[in-house]
């Protein structure tokens, strides 16, 4: 895992933020095929979501790599195929679904 990639995403965070303080962001977790740090990566995410996100300003992680298998869900061992598509796909979709369940009930 790239370090300038933790940046940019920490970055985009805050500069969504101060641009418009209702943003609602929503970024997956990392993938990477044989990365040992990427849980680490991935729990520092978790903990910089929970530490910005506020009321107005929700900050979601999408977790992809829980369950991930490189040998099944890539085609060449990092871009998903369609199988991976998939299952990228339901876990966007629960992410959203569970956000805009929630908001349609606070309302």
């Amino acid at each position: 895992m790239h370090a300038h990639s933790t940046i940019i995403i920490i970055y985009t965070i805050f500069i969504m933020q101060a641009i418009n303080c209702s943003a609602q962001i929503i970024p997956g977790g990392w993938l990477d095929p044989g990365g040992e740090r990427v849980p680490e990566l991935n729990q520092a995410l978790a903990k910089l979501a929970k530490s910005k996100t506020t009321q107005q300003s929700p900050i979601i992680i999408v977790d992809h790599y829980n369950g991930w298998i490189s040998r099944i869900h890539t085609y060449d061992g990092v871009h998903p195929n369609n199988l991976g598509e998939s299952r990228m796909a339901i876990a966007w979709f629960r992410a959203l679904d569970d956000y805009l369940s929630n908001s349609r009930n606070q309302n």
